[in-house]
């Protein structure tokens, strides 16, 4: 019979063992990485097949997917197991909104990220967008200033409407755009900022992000009249 276990919220791993051939399905509640520890499995995200993976080689699963294990019979081991790593989605992907400006009313979630530490006080976060658009931002908030780079490809600068929307149910049509219209010359956007607002809200709360802005959504999130806690 296949054993398996889920964590609470303070562990990090959870393991599946299979005797021999069996199959288990697991939901996704955050990222996990998936490392074959022993034996092999086909994987199969959402009921579709990935691939076949044995000891040695592991797969990125993202939140919010139902995955299935398949494990086979091999002489040569005992069991088969796999090792789950789960951790938050903030660890790899930023949500933002944005507020004013050339695309201001745009709202993004789940943007695959590279988030770094420069130095002590110092900490860069960047990403490419669907659109083709690349994102660079330094961040100081120990004397509350940033720095961001942005480089818009030129049709996001021709047509800035197209992107002013939940990206999220719109990626094929940022990827059809980008590959319609001309990408350079690169519109580039150097700029420093202020930040005149930080609260922590918690992990993970996904009210935080869970709707798009309006005009005066700073203001009612900095008075206190937008409340993520309830």
């Amino acid at each position: 019979m296949p054993e398996s276990s889920r964590p609470n919220t303070d562990e990090v791993f959870v393991t599946s063992r299979h005797d021999s051939e069996g199959e288990s399905t697991f939901h996704i509640s955050e990222n996990a990485l998936v490392y074959v520890a022993a034996g092999e499995f086909d994987i199969l995200i959402d009921g579709k097949g990935v691939a076949h993976f044995k000891k040695g080689e592991c797969i990125f699963v993202r939140k919010d997917h139902k995955m299935t294990l398949i494990s086979h019979a091999n002489e040569n081991v005992d069991y088969n197991l796999a090792v789950f790593l789960f951790f938050p989605r903030h660890i790899l992907f930023v949500d933002y909104r944005i507020h004013s400006g050339m695309v201001g009313g745009r709202w993004v979630r789940d943007q695959k990220a590279d988030i770094v530490k420069l130095t002590d006080g110092v900490y860069k976060v960047s990403w490419t967008e669907p659109t083709g658009t690349h994102v660079s931002l330094n961040f100081m908030p120990r004397e509350n200033k940033l720095h961001g780079v942005i480089f818009f490809p030129k049709w996001v600068q021709e047509h800035p409407e197209i992107t002013v929307c939940y990206q999220n149910e719109h990626i094929p049509l940022m990827e059809e755009s980008r590959e319609k219209y001309e990408n350079y010359p690169k519109y580039v956007v150097p700029e420093f900022g202020e930040i005149f607002f930080a609260k922590n809200e918690g992990a993970n709360n996904e009210k935080v992000i869970s709707q798009a802005p309006y005009d005066g959504m700073v203001d009612d999130i900095v008075s206190g009249r937008l409340d993520f806690t309830k």
